[in-house]
């Protein structure tokens, strides 16, 4: 199964910045964070966190990165 997300940067409209992802179905959520790394050109530098409801829900699903080689250098 493959999962199509349609990705856009909060607060930037005019243009908008977005990106279309297509991932496995079994991604982990550190795999998802690396293709989304690597579809904005952005260079892994900052924590994440995957949230049901963008500060709403009462939990949310995080992982924090490991400190590992990048295997795209």
């Amino acid at each position: 199964m493959t999962l199509t997300f349609r990705i856009q940067i909060k607060n930037i409209k005019k243009p908008p910045v977005w990106r279309r992802l297509e991932i496995p179905g079994n991604y982990t959520f550190h795999q998802f964070h690396t293709a989304i790394q690597l579809a904005f050109g952005w260079q892994f530098e900052h924590l994440y966190q995957f949230m049901e409801h963008a500060y709403e829900g009462s939990w949310s699903i995080c992982e924090k990165p490991q400190k590992e080689a990048d295997p795209y250098q």
